[in-house]
């Protein structure tokens, strides 16, 4: 049987507990009203260069990998080669590294995947607030009586960038939530991972959605005005 729900009463203005496990995906229960719950989708794109931190790091990856048959040793030809010249074109393709830093990060472009390569970078979207203040946040919407989390996490990026992207969404239960007790606005966060990266987003009119950008969770801190919700993307992600 699915659990319900429960948001107590008795909570902190600011608080941050893990919830992998311990929430089932279930409907909101009428304890806590769908009106004051909201839900986002921690949407990451993982690392996609490992760089090693000093030379010897560098070699006893090497030697790992030689190890589980990941790289084999170049043929005696590729060895005695004193320029590509030398080389057909596959062994050239095979000798080229994968540069870490991309022209995206020497332009400072944020609309991109191809950008920090080495780091873990997630989707921000900014909207308007209660107030009309321009705010960035992970893409959200306000949870529907019928709906359970996951589904409202989903309905939340497929409202702001559309279903054509390959995608997949990460269990049933929340990361994190956040409660505003002014407000009595609570949070859920939901975490989603790119799939066949990289894609280009687009932006859907529906979302209501004014810009967008890929962040390491350091470059936060320059868009994310809520100190609360920074510490809590300090402990969630």
């Amino acid at each position: 049987m699915l659990r319900k729900l429960a948001v107590s009463t008795n909570i902190p203005k600011f608080f941050w507990q893990s919830q992998r496990g311990i929430i089932s995906s279930s409907v909101v229960s009428n304890s806590a009203t769908s009106e004051n719950i909201f839900v986002s989708c921690v949407l990451e794109r993982l690392p996609i260069v490992y760089q090693p931190e000093n030379d010897k790091e560098s070699l006893e990856l090497i030697k790992h990998y030689a190890e589980i048959g990941q790289i084999k040793q170049y043929p005696a030809a590729v060895k005695k080669a004193t320029s590509k010249s030398a080389l057909n074109e596959e062994d050239t393709r095979a000798l080229n590294t994968v540069p870490v830093v991309t022209k995206a990060d020497q332009t400072g472009n944020k609309k991109t995947m191809k950008r920090r390569l080495s780091e873990t970078i997630y989707l921000l979207v900014k909207t308007k607030d209660e107030k009309g203040k321009d705010v960035w946040s992970f893409p959200t919407v306000k949870n529907i009586e019928t709906e359970t989390l996951r589904d409202s996490c989903e309905r939340s990026l497929f409202s702001t960038i559309g279903k054509q992207y390959p995608i997949f969404f990460i269990g049933n239960s929340p990361m994190a939530h956040l409660r505003c007790v002014e407000t009595g606005k609570t949070t859920f966060f939901l975490s989603a991972q790119v799939l066949e990266d990289p894609w280009d987003v687009v932006l859907t009119k529906e979302s209501g959605a004014k810009d967008f950008a890929w962040a390491t969770k350091d470059e936060m801190k320059d868009l994310v005005a809520d100190t609360r919700a920074l510490d809590l993307f300090s402990k969630m992600l």
